[in-house]
């Protein structure tokens, strides 16, 4: 059963350089328009504490959405939970296959062909040779990109490539979806058909989690109503409450948390 633990989790971010004394005086007069906390850590160096004492738990049919101003740590507790960032303080135990949608353009070659981009965006992803060769029909057709593919991917407009990139992102699956954002690329018609496929594979998914536009547009579609969380605490800004659900539309399985 796919479940996510995070007890008192703390982020510390060094700020190493030369320059430390200039830098932290930069930063402590950005920290309240920019997020975190200058904070000192007993060592003489300057850190930005950008969670502090987080703790919660998903399980099955949770849906985490994360929202808040420009630099609160919507970004950096999704990079925690899929292990991009070590927690300073603090642990997170997972259970399930997780599969972190981040960067979905990373390990493209320009001048190599779609098929080739496949294979290669595939490996990166974990995925053994035989395992992307069986997936490449689907992630053909699914692009709508014909003989294209035949092409090295500099040839393609930004959009073909977004449709390539997309395609094979959303070709696997796993029990934890962990996202930086909702992701949408291509003209109208696409749009609507990789909104159809985000909601399939994360409505699959045990447990999803993804930072949400202000506007919450976006996200509207994922989330249930009308039933409060309890249990979750730790700050994510100093000069704001400690974490809670967002007051507005708080959902019952899906955990939705205002910074």
């Amino acid at each position: 059963m796919p479940s996510i633990v995070v007890e008192n989790l703390t982020i510390d971010i060094p700020v190493l350089s030369m320059r430390a004394r200039s830098l932290r005086a930069v930063a402590v007069a950005k920290a309240r328009s920019i997020g975190g906390k200058i904070v000192d850590n007993g060592s003489h160096i300057t850190v930005v504490r950008a969670l502090d004492e987080i703790s919660f738990t998903l399980g099955r049919g949770d849906r985490l959405g994360l929202i808040g101003p420009n630099g609160a740590g919507k970004s950096t507790l999704i990079r925690v939970l899929a292990e991009i960032y070590a927690p300073s303080i603090g642990k997170i135990e997972r259970q399930g296959t997780l599969i972190p949608m981040f960067d979905i353009g990373i390990g493209f070659d320009q001048e190599a062909t779609g098929y080739e981009n496949i294979m290669l965006r595939g490996m990166m992803m974990g995925l053994s040779r035989r395992e992307i060769a069986d997936r490449t029909n689907e992630i053909a057709a699914f692009s709508e990109l014909g003989e294209f593919l035949d092409l090295p991917i500099r040839t393609y407009s930004a959009g073909m490539t977004l449709r390539l990139m997309f395609s094979i992102a959303t070709s696997v699956a796993g029990d934890i979806i962990l996202m930086d954002e909702w992701i949408s690329v291509g003209d109208e018609s696409f749009q609507s058909k990789a909104q159809r496929r985000m909601l399939e594979i994360t409505g699959k998914a045990g447990i999803s989690g993804h930072r949400v536009a202000r506007s919450e547009h976006a996200a509207s579609a994922l989330y249930a109503r009308n039933a409060p969380r309890e249990g979750a605490r730790g700050r994510f800004r100093t000069d704001r409450k400690s974490l809670e659900p967002a007051n507005t539309e708080c959902s019952g399985v899906v955990r939705r948390w205002s910074f």
